[in-house]
């Protein structure tokens, strides 16, 4: 904030010895930092205490400040700390908290210049979207606000926010992906609900507020200086005016734990002050302010409680997970705040980053979330058993890792050792017991407990899980009743419970739902409606959904049979791992459809799709074998085929198994 000459006068002239010429820095400043006061603690009152203790800081402080051009942000950064360490002790703020992965800053935020000619006259124009705009702002966290201010408006790199706020360089980075995305995210719901266009604004936000700050300070009365600054400069000593410039310490070089703190603080009521913060970010230009005695104080007093900021990202990442607290259900918002605390060190956060990519997201998109599930599981599972049974049943499935049955029998025979598994039904209090309940119930299904495949338990703790909003937990429940696993098949059941998470706007459910109505189960068959909801679980990246897609376009169910389309469909699902898409991929090579035929290639599919369990691609493999498709004769081969087909539950295997003389049971 660049300091008028007449206050520049006044200041030289204090200096000089004149006493009286503070009672003109007062006035001439005081509607200023009024306006940067009064927007962080939101009372009259309490912004007049903080002025006063604020000027009694600047009459002691004065003759440290090397430039008077500089006074106004020197002395707006004193406000904002005076509100800060107020609002921190009566516990009113909690300071805590995109770029891509290359850290480019292409968004509308990189856009933004720091001179208000460059917003919109139009903009001031109507309050009404002011107003929803502070709306938007205000749903920034703390600390997204924060990071935002330094790498913007301070112009600090990201590895110096994350040195001197504590945290790794790609949390700060996220915190940034976060605020944009957040900002952009509430834009696009206000326009849709209010009808008004907000997005080619966005860019003007903080900005915008600091126009309107300035424009209530014009309008503002300046009152009498309060008695305990009048008896100090009654005293005659003009402290200003000693010292100067003697033991200082550039106001660029103040922590960012202080500064940032302090621009967050600014932000509270939703209305940006760009005040405190040294906009020319020229970190070279000598303002010297504080000495580093009185910063390093600062940041002892102001340092981020990273246990508290760890405490919120999982309590946000939970609500968004279970959509409750006025969250809606948002695997990937929540899916946010775990990383963040995972790289926080927190274990808690590991464990449920990694539960949202393997139980929630399934792995989806290229599969590789799998592996970064694994990782998550492993950097906490000496900590938290639940994260070591999740291991055990990746390893079952192979996702994101060679499957191997023995290895997952271990792990979970391992974890359940340090599992009150009794206990955990009534588990209430835990952050993750509803997701441990999920994990305890596949468990259950899997046969992990006891060695036993036990329904009736997994249905049992999964309701629990369900009644805590757990989607996972719905969509397996209404996999038990739609395939009667432990209990009559119940297609009204499954669609119940497919129909909350389905509300809850879980992917999952979108493509279950999308089967029923392609089944007709329950539903009256509607290969429309079934395509619709393929698409939106698709779109929602639910790789399993793009192989019916495809299905329905490759056999003309509510659509003109389009190879092509069908090609491009399972292509995308093989992407996502999804062993169906690779099995019906495999039968268009196989029989030409939409392509060449050719049973090399699509020998070579049905193989990866085997190797994902699919009973019907193992019994394919042995069909080849049988009668040398692509791969030389071979009967020890087909027979070796269908009993493993057969075992894995597939009748066509076990028709084979009867032609061929061999026996398939164990």
């Amino acid at each position: 904030m660049k300091t008028p000459e007449n206050i520049i006068d006044k200041i030289k002239r204090y200096r000089s010895g004149d006493g009286a010429a503070f009672g003109g820095i007062y006035e001439e400043s005081y509607r200023y930092l009024h306006t940067c006061v009064i927007h962080i603690v939101k009372d009259e009152d309490i912004a007049q205490d903080m002025l006063q203790e604020t000027y009694i800081e600047i009459y002691k402080n004065l003759g440290q400040l090397k430039n008077p051009s500089d006074f106004l942000s020197w002395a707006a950064t004193i406000a904002n700390h005076k509100c800060f360490a107020y609002l921190k002790k009566n516990k009113e703020l909690l300071v805590y908290e995109q770029t891509d992965e290359e850290g480019n800053e292409a968004d509308y935020f990189g856009s933004i210049a720091d001179d208000e000619d460059f917003i919109p006259e139009n903009i001031f124009d109507n309050k009404e979207k002011i107003r929803l705009i502070r709306g938007i702002i205000d749903e920034l966290s703390d600390v997204q606000r924060a990071c935002v201010i330094g790498f913007y408006y301070n112009e600090q790199k990201q590895d110096e926010i994350a040195a001197e706020l504590g945290i790794p360089v790609n949390t700060v980075k996220s915190h940034l992906n976060r605020a944009k995305a957040k900002i952009k995210d509430s834009v696009g719901t206000v326009e849709k609900k209010q009808g008004v266009k907000l997005y080619s604004i966005a860019p003007f936000m903080l900005l915008l507020f600091g126009y309107e700050s300035k424009v209530y300070a014009a309008e503002l009365t300046i009152p009498a200086m309060g008695a305990g600054l009048t008896e100090i400069l009654s005293s005659g000593t003009t402290a200003g005016a000693k010292a100067i410039g003697s033991t200082a310490a550039k106001a660029t070089g103040m922590a960012l734990r202080t500064k940032i703190a302090i621009g967050a603080a600014a932000v509270v009521s939703g209305v940006v002050v760009i005040t405190g913060i040294n906009s020319s970010h020229n970190t070279e230009k000598e303002t010297d302010t504080v000495n580093e005695k009185e910063t390093d104080t600062v940041n002892e007093e102001e340092t981020i409680d990273t246990e508290a900021v760890v405490a919120e990202l999982l309590i946000e990442g939970l609500d968004y997970l279970h959509g409750t607290n006025g969250k809606e259900y948002n695997p990937d918002k929540a899916l946010d705040s775990f990383k963040e605390a995972a790289d926080m060190d927190s274990a808690e956060g590991a464990f449920l980053a990694g539960y949202v990519l393997d139980a929630v997201k399934h792995g989806e998109a290229d599969g590789s979330e799998y592996k970064e599930a694994i990782a998550y599981y492993e950097s906490c599972q000496d900590e938290i058993p639940y994260a070591k049974a999740s291991i055990s049943l990746l390893y079952k499935d192979g996702g994101g890792v060679e499957r191997d049955k023995a290895k997952a029998e271990q792990l979970a025979s391992d974890a359940l050792k340090n599992i009150d598994i009794d206990a955990l039904l009534s588990d209430k209090k835990s952050m993750y017991a509803t997701e441990a309940q999920k994990i305890v119930a596949s468990l259950y299904m899997y046969g992990y407990v006891d060695g036993e495949y036990n329904y009736e338990k997994a249905l049992e703790y999964n309701e629990i899980a369900a009644q805590n909003n757990s989607a996972a937990a719905m969509c397996q429940i209404g996999y038990i009743y739609l395939n009667g696993l432990g209990v009559d098949v119940d297609y009204n059941k499954a669609y119940e419970y497919y129909m909350k998470a389905y509300d809850m706007g879980d992917r999952t459910a979108y493509h279950q739902i999308g089967w029923m109505y392609e089944k007709g189960y329950c539903l009256e068959q509607d290969y429309s409606r079934a395509m619709e909801e393929y698409t939106k679980a698709a779109n929602l990246g639910y790789a399993r959904s793009y192989n019916q897609i495809g299905c329905l376009y490759r056999d003309g169910l509510g659509v003109d049979v389009d190879y092509d389309k069908a090609i491009e469909n399972f292509e995308k699902g093989m992407e996502g791992e999804d062993e169906y898409a690779y099995n019906n991929m495999a039968y268009m090579y196989e029989e030409g459809m939409g392509v060449e035929q050719d049973y090399s290639k699509a020998f070579e599919l049905y193989e990866r799709s085997a190797e994902l369990d699919d009973a019907s691609s193992v019994d394919a493999l042995g069909w080849f074998y049988y009668f040398g498709l692509g791969v030389e004769q071979n009967d020890d081969k087909a027979a070796e085929y269908f009993i493993q087909a057969a075992r894995l539950g597939s009748e066509a295997g076990k028709k084979h198994c009867e032609q061929m003389g061999v026996s398939w049971e164990e």
